[in-house]
Order: structure tokens, then sequence, then C-alpha cells
């Protein structure tokens, strides 16, 4: 399917930290008539690069309503969640991205921050530790225990593993969009 000027532009635009522009330029993308989830799925991310984490929701579920079980969508959508502190609506979400086979290292990193975010280092640590080092794995436990100061909390049972990357607070890209960072 051949990208319309607009959207390429949009992609430029937002790559290159251009928001108000990729912003306009996404906005007349976004056909109602013939909606692309690649579109407003980085219209989100626009907003979630701007901060402006609980107006990139609806966004998020929007392009998840054109294109169901989208990892990169999903991510997106747990980490907006999670920026505006809904940590345990981020997990549940990255959960299921994980169960469905989606579970990429970044997918892991931000299910491991979420995790860490709720005081469930111990898990968070294991989780972690399936794409990082033990050391990294627990650096990164113990930074987001410190960042948080929560108690900690008891890993459910079956919960076992070692090392993931280190939390990735980075929105993923769908298809041609940017990264936040």
């Amino acid at each position: 399917e051949a990208m319309l000027l607009p959207d390429f532009v949009a992609y430029f635009e937002l790559e290159f930290d251009q928001l108000n522009v990729a912003s306009r330029l996404l906005e007349i993308a976004d056909s109602p008539t013939n909606p692309d989830w690649k579109v407003i799925s980085a219209r989100g991310t626009v907003l979630a690069k701007q901060g402006q984490y609980k107006d990139a929701i609806p966004f998020y579920e929007r392009a998840l309503a054109l294109a169901p079980n989208q990892a990169s969508v999903l991510n997106n959508l747990a980490l907006a969640n999670a920026m505006s502190g809904d940590a345990k609506k981020a997990e549940d979400i990255l959960r299921q991205v994980a169960d469905k086979g989606g579970n990429s290292p970044k997918v892991n990193q931000n299910l491991a921050l979420v995790l860490g975010l709720q005081g469930k280092y111990d898990e968070a640590k294991t989780i972690s530790g399936t794409s990082l080092t033990a050391d990294a794995a627990s650096e990164n436990s113990e930074y987001v225990r410190k960042m948080v100061r929560l108690t900690p909390q008891t890993s459910p049972a079956g919960v076992s593993g070692a090392g993931v990357p280190a939390f990735a607070t980075q929105v993923v890209p769908t298809a041609g969009a940017a990264t936040v960072r």
C-alpha cells in the first residue's frame, strides 16, 4: 500500500522531533473514511512525545480497533497508561502481549519497569533477567526500587528466570513512526 505524501512527511517530521508539524500532517492524513492504524498510532506517539500520555491513549485504542493485537501499539498503549499513573493496566496489557508471543526484549523491559513501579521487584528482576545479565537486571531492579521507594512485593508462585535488557521507557514505533525517547 502506497504511503500518502502527508504520511511520509509526518513520519519524517516525527523522526526529527518536529512534533507540531508532524501533528498537523498526521491530522490531515488521518482520514475518517479510510483510516490507517499506522497514522492513528503515530498521532498517539506525537502526543506521547509531548508528554500528553492520557491524550495519546484514545489514539492507540483506535489504532488497535483497526489492527487488533498489534504488539507495537499495545506496547505504546501500555506505556501511555503507565505514564498516566495506571501501572496495573500497563502490566495487564504487556502480559497480554507477552502471552501472545510478542515478548520481545523491549516488551519484557517495559513489563519489568511497570512491575517495578508497583513494587514487584523480584518479579521485575526475573523478567528483566530474560534479556539482561543477572547483574544488569539487579541494577535495574534496584534503580526502580530507589526511584519509587515502594515496599517490595513477593513474586507469584511459579515465576522464575534470569536477565532481560535495561528498562525501556521508549514508545515502540509503529511501522514508519519514530521512537519516543
